[in-house]
């Protein structure tokens, strides 16, 4: 796929990102209490309603599969239904919508932990740990709308904060609670691995009524871009920042980035490789030494970071665009020579323009994750076989917009 047609279908300045005030769920009910909200989910099932909640919907619908009770819309919670609510095949419709972000609050904060009701956004949470001397470990770009409950189970498993501290499963959920489907709710409590079924579930386990997320010293930050001559020396300059104990909100690798980034100008961006960070303030001397030895050069970065990693970029295309998919990818975390190797294998297969989108991760355990995010424009087909014989894992979801 040329450039320039890929340019067509995604973000220009004229296709702006959504409004921070999210997307409006069809009317329906609006609890303010967990007890109001247990009121509902047993109204749902003794009358056998598929039970639909709603958050923030910053992110797209997600597919819903045949006897699913209802739909647990879109990260953050969130997503749009068909108009006039109108369910998917074989589903039933959208049943009992809830739009849970009256039930919200921050309850506690603690060393490390903070306690929340699911419709909380998750821009306050942080707020709240700030004043403590802390911060969300992990937090989404949508964080000034995006609900706790919503980022634990409809949202992306990395979010900003994941270059340092790895993803959602990476102990960065503490705990839940959460509500059974039943005519009598069950209030159940899962902490540590046992949360690890709810994350990315949609809510299929229950409704959530409390989310427990972690804490960790809070920092300055300053976002930056390392531009380079070549992708290579930018994928090894991300990698030694990976490999270090450089403290970062993202390390996100472009080498079309006036492509792959949303930007709201192209002259925002140089058209060379660069590697977009969001740092501690104090680690600016040490990251400038590092991409000068890989002949690079660290310059300020003039807006927010936040909405222009993963998949965003392919989220919000061109309302003239019906589908447009995007693949995930991840190389191999484990060898430097590895992850190049594979990385330049795709230069030579079909894929190879959709493929130089990278985010580098740092897990609590000092691993890596190597992941890629390439837009897939119909009516191309999606490049299953080659993908697998090109990366570590792979697969792809198409986003109904």
């Amino acid at each position: 796929m040329p450039r320039t047609t890929l340019d067509g279908l995604l973000r220009t300045p004229d296709r702006p990102f959504p409004s921070p005030d999210g997307l409006a769920p069809p009317s329906g009910e609006r609890p303010r209490t967990v007890a109001e909200l247990t009121a509902l989910v047993a109204r749902a099932a003794r009358h056998g309603m598929p039970l639909t909640v709603h958050g923030a919907g910053t992110a797209p619908p997600v597919p819903v599969r045949p006897g699913d009770p209802g739909e647990y819309l879109g990260g953050r919670l969130g997503g749009v239904l068909r108009p006039g609510g109108a369910g998917r095949p074989g589903v039933g419709g959208a049943g009992l919508v809830v739009d849970v972000r009256g039930v919200a609050g921050v309850l506690a904060v603690e060393p490390g932990r903070i306690s929340l009701l699911p419709g909380t956004v998750l821009r306050v949470a942080e707020e709240a740990a700030r004043a403590t001397g802390q911060e969300l470990a992990l937090l989404p770009g949508s964080a000034d709308v995006a609900t706790a409950s919503g980022f634990v189970c409809g949202g992306g498993p990395v979010a900003l904060g994941s270059a340092s501290h790895g993803a959602l499963r990476d102990g960065n959920v503490l705990a839940v609670e959460l509500l059974t489907r039943e005519p009598t709710p069950r209030h159940v409590r899962l902490e540590g691995p046992d949360v690890l079924p709810v994350l990315g579930s949609h809510g299929r386990p229950g409704v959530l009524t409390r989310v427990e997320l972690r804490l960790v010293p809070a920092r300055s930050y300053t976002p930056v871009c390392a531009v380079f001559p070549s992708f290579d020396s930018c994928c090894r300059f991300a990698w030694s920042v990976a490999t270090s104990d450089i403290p970062t909100r993202l390390l996100s690798l472009h080498r079309h980035p006036r492509t792959s980034l949303p930007l709201t100008s192209p002259d925002l961006c140089p058209d060379a490789p660069i590697t977009l960070l969001l740092p501690d303030t104090n680690a600016l001397p040490e990251l400038a030494a590092r991409a000068a030895t890989h002949a690079g050069l660290l310059t300020p970065w003039p807006e927010s970071p936040s909405h222009l990693p993963y998949s965003h970029p392919t989220l919000w295309p061109h309302p003239s665009t019906p589908r447009l998919p995007w693949l995930e990818g991840e190389y191999s975390p484990h060898q430097e020579p590895l992850f190049l190797a594979q990385l330049h294998s795709t230069t030579l297969r079909p894929c190879a323009p959709h493929f130089h989108h990278l985010e580098l991760h740092r897990t609590p355990q000092k691993t890596l994750q190597t992941l890629t995010f390439p837009p897939h424009p119909p009516p191309t087909p999606l490049p299953l076989p080659d993908l697998k014989t090109t990366t570590t894992t792979s697969f792809n979801q198409t986003l109904h917009l």
